[in-house]
C-alpha cells in the first residue's frame, strides 16, 4: 500500500496575486462591479476599489454575535395584529396617517439593496469567529517551495499535480527507498485559486499504484482546531490506500468501507493509545521526543512514526497532529535483538502541544521486518527480573489487522517513552520580530501584524509595535497609525509568560506585516476640480461613480446628500454626467459637470456623521450618473462615507 507523504517547508502562504483580477462568484445587484471591470494604471485590477478588502475577502472581518442576536430580537419583538380586525396593534398608534401607496418592484428592490449589510447569495464562511467573503476569490500569486516526498513505491516515475491539473512537463523518479529529496516546485501566477490546494504526486491520476499528497494553504485564515485538538497548524490528513477519493472520518466509516469494498487494501498502523492526564496536567502539556525500541529494521524501505488523535477510543484513521509525523530510514533506527535496551529517538521539528485527552503513537511501514519490543502484564522483563505489573499512561495496544479494522490487545503495551517540554519559569520571553524590507517605497497609515499562535490556558503573550511609539497591540487587528512613519520597517516586540509546562506559540512560518497606504489627491496638481465645463478629474485617485440611473421622467434638478466623517483637512468633491433627454449621444463621452455644495460642516470627532447637501440645476435629463471624488491634505484623517442618496426632481 504505496501511500506517502509530502513534507513542504513551507506550505502556507498568507497573500495572494493582486496583479490578476481574481475571480467573481457572485455579483447579485452590481455590488461586485468594480472588481470585473476596474482598470487602473497602476494594474490594481480591482483591488484597492473596495475598501478594506483585505478583510472582507481574505483575513476575515470579526464576526459581530451581539449584533446578530439583537437583529433576532428585533425580529421576534415585533407585535403580531390583533384577531379583531377593527383594532390596531400598539406598536402602529404613534403614527396617525397610514401611507396606503404602494411602490413598483424595482424601486423596492433598489431601496431594500440600500438598507441591507449583505446578499442573500453571497458565498461566505466563517472561521474563528471570523466571517470571509468568497464570492471574489483572488488567486494563488507566484511561489517557489522545495518538497521532500516519502514511503512512495520504489523507482517508479511519478508527476505532479495541484488538484489534478498537471503542475509541470517533469517526471520524477523514486529512489530504492520511494523517496525524492529536496524538490523544487515553481507555483505560477494567475493559474489556481486561493484556499486549499492539494499537491499530489502519483504515476497516475485513473489508476495509481502509489500517491503522496499534501495541502498548499493559501488563504488568509484557517481552522487550526479540529477533532477537539488545538494547534498552530491544521490536523494532517492522510488518504488509507492509493484507490481511496477522500478521507475516512471514524472507524464506523471505515467499517463500512471494508463491508463495501471488496478489493481495499487498509494497512492499518500498530498504535499505542496514551493519556495525558487532567489532574496532572490541566492546562495540557508539549511532547518534544518519542523513544521507540526495536527489534530488527529493514535494509531499505523506512518506518513512518505519527501521534494521531483517538475518537471513540480507537486511533484516528486518517488524521495527524500538525509536525508529529517524522519517517525514520534504517540509518536512524537503532536495533536490538536481545532486550529493548537500545532506543531509537524520534525528534519532533517542533513541540507538539497536547490538550488533556487520549492520543496514540502509530507506526506505519510497507516492510515487514521492522519489530518492537512490547510489555506483557504478568511477564518478566527481559533486561531485568521485575514483572511488569500495571499500565501506567498507556491505554490499549492495536495490532495491524489488514483485512480488518485495527482490534486492541488488552495484554500488551507498546515499550516506549514519551518526554515533555519543560519551560524555564524565571522571568518573562521576549523576542523580537523584524519585518524584511519589501523593497517598495509607501507610506503606511494602517499597519496589521497577520500572526497565528496558540496561548494555552494560564500563559499569555503581549504584542507592541514600534510603529505605535512602542504600544501594544492586538494581532490580526488594523492599527491606524496616529502619526506618519518616517521609514517603511516595522518591528514587534512579543513578550511571553509561561508555565513549567506549556507556553505560548508564534509560528513565524505565516507571520508577516501588512501596510495599508491611504491613496488620494491634494485637491491640486494632476486632479482637475475646475468650475469651468467641461471636467473629467480624471486624475482622481480616490472616487466614486455609480451605476447609471434612467429615469421615466425626465428631472430639472438634482440633489446628492453624503452621510459622513469628514474633517477641516477633507474635501468632498461630487460630479454629474448625463445626457440630455431625446438626444442619442454616447453616454461614456459625456463630460462630467460640478455639482455645488450648499453648506460645509465638519465633523468634530472621528465618529461623528454629519450630512452634506450638494445641488444642480436647469437640466433636462433622463439619465445620469454621479462620481463622487475625494481629496485631503492629510493621509491619517481620511473621509468616510456613510451613505449616499440622490434625488431628482421635474419642475
Amino acid at each position: 500500500n504505496w501511500v506517502g507523504s509530502v513534507e513542504v517547508e513551507n506550505p502556507f502562504d498568507l497573500w495572494f496575486d493582486d496583479r490578476t483580477r481574481p475571480t467573481v462568484k457572485t455579483n447579485t445587484v452590481g455590488e461586485n462591479n468594480a472588481w470585473l471591470f476596474t482598470s487602473y494604471e497602476d494594474e490594481q485590477v480591482g483591488f484597492g476599489s473596495q475598501w478594506n478588502d483585505w478583510e472582507s475577502i481574505w483575513f476575515g472581518v470579526p464576526f459581530d454575535k451581539n449584533r446578530k442576536n439583537q437583529k433576532l430580537e428585533e425580529l421576534l419583538s415585533v407585535p403580531k395584529s390583533n384577531d379583531s380586525l377593527n383594532v390596531i396593534s400598539s406598536h402602529f398608534k404613534q403614527s396617525e396617517k397610514i401611507n396606503r401607496t404602494t411602490k413598483s418592484i424595482q424601486q423596492k428592490l433598489e431601496e431594500v439593496s440600500n438598507r441591507i449589510e449583505t446578499f442573500p447569495d453571497h458565498i461566505k464562511k466563517t472561521l474563528r469567529d471570523k466571517v470571509v467573503d468568497l464570492s471574489v476569490v483572488p488567486f494563488v500569486r507566484a511561489k517557489d517551495i522545495v518538497v521532500t516526498v516519502n514511503n512512495m513505491k520504489p523507482n517508479i516515475n511519478v508527476n505532479v499535480y495541484i488538484d489534478d491539473v498537471l503542475l509541470n512537463e517533469t517526471t520524477y523518479t523514486t529512489d530504492d527507498s520511494g523517496k525524492i529529496v529536496g524538490t523544487s516546485l515553481s507555483i505560477p501566477s494567475a493559474t489556481f485559486l486561493t484556499g486549499n490546494k492539494t499537491l499530489k504526486f502519483t504515476d497516475s491520476l485513473t489508476s495509481p499504484t502509489t500517491i503522496a499528497e499534501t495541502f498548499l494553504t493559501s488563504q488568509g485564515i484557517f481552522e487550526s482546531r479540529s477533532q477537539g485538538m488545538s494547534s498552530i497548524r491544521p490536523l494532517i490528513r492522510r488518504r488509507q490506500t492509493v484507490s481511496d477519493s477522500g478521507y475516512a472520518l471514524d472507524v464506523n466509516t471505515r467499517k463500512s468501507n471494508v463491508r463495501t469494498n471488496k478489493r481495499y487494501q487498509w494497512l492499518d498502523p500498530l498504535a499505542q493509545t496514551f493519556f495525558v492526564d487532567e489532574s496532572e496536567n490541566p492546562q495540557g502539556l508539549f511532547l518534544q521526543n518519542l523513544h521507540l525500541y526495536f527489534a530488527t529494521k529493514d535494509s531499505t524501505l523506512p518506518v513512518t512514526v505519527q501521534i494521531r488523535p483517538t475518537k471513540n477510543g480507537y486511533p484516528h484513521p486518517s488524521a495527524i497532529l500538525p509536525f508529529s509525523e517524522v519517517v525514520l530510514y534504517p540509518d536512524n533506527v537503532n536495533v536490538n535483538v536481545e532486550s529493548p535496551s537500545t532506543k531509537t529517538l524520534v525528534n519532533f521539528p517542533c513541540p507538539i502541544f497536547l490538550e488533556p485527552g487520549e492520543y496514540s503513537v502509530c507506526l506505519l511501514s510497507n516492510s515487514k521486518d521492522y519489530t518492537v519490543y512490547t510489555a506483557t502484564i504478568g511477564k518478566t522483563e527481559l533486561s531485568g527480573t521485575d514483572r511488569v505489573s500495571k499500565e501506567v499512561y498507556s491505554g490499549k495496544l492495536f495490532r495491524p489487522q489488514n483485512t480488518n479494522v485495527a482490534e486492541p490487545d488488552y495484554t500488551r503495551d507498546l515499550t516506549f517513552c514519551l518526554n515533555r517540554c519543560s519551560f524555564n519559569t524565571g522571568s518573562d520571553k521576549t523576542f523580537v520580530l523584524d519585518a524584511l524590507d519589501s523593497g517598495i517605497t509607501h507610506g503606511i497609515d494602517i499597519s496589521r501584524l497577520v500572526s497565528y499562535s496558540l496561548t494555552p490556558n494560564g500563559t499569555s503573550s503581549e504584542v507592541t509595535y514600534s510603529q505605535v511609539g512602542g504600544s501594544r497591540i492586538l494581532e490580526n487587528k488594523n492599527v491606524n497609525l496616529l502619526t506618519q512613519p518616517t521609514g517603511i520597517t516595522s518591528s514587534f516586540s512579543i513578550k511571553l509568560q509561561n508555565t513549567e509546562k506549556v507556553s505560548p506559540v508564534f509560528d513565524t512560518n505565516v507571520t508577516s506585516v501588512l501596510h495599508v497606504e491611504n491613496v488620494f489627491n491634494d485637491g491640486g496638481g494632476d486632479l482637475d476640480i475646475q468650475e469651468k465645463l467641461p471636467t473629467t478629474n480624471e486624475g482622481g485617485k480616490s472616487k466614486y461613480i455609480t451605476k447609471t440611473i434612467e429615469l421615466k421622467t425626465p428631472a430639472t434638478d438634482i440633489r446628492v446628500f453624503l452621510d459622513m466623517v469628514k474633517t477641516n483637512t477633507n474635501n468632498i468633491h461630487v460630479y454629474i454626467k448625463y445626457r440630455p433627454e431625446s438626444t442619442s449621444v454616447d453616454f461614456d463621452s459625456l463630460p462630467y459637470e460640478k455639482l455645488t455644495l450648499q453648506d460645509e460642516i465638519f465633523s468634530e470627532n472621528e465618529n461623528d456623521i454629519i450630512t452634506e447637501e450638494y445641488r444642480i440645476s436647469s437640466l433636462n435629463t433622463n439619465k445620469f450618473a454621479i462620481k463622487i471624488v475625494m481629496t485631503g491634505t492629510d493621509d491619517l484623517s481620511v473621509p468616510r462615507i456613510k451613505g449616499m442618496r440622490a434625488i431628482a426632481l421635474s419642475q
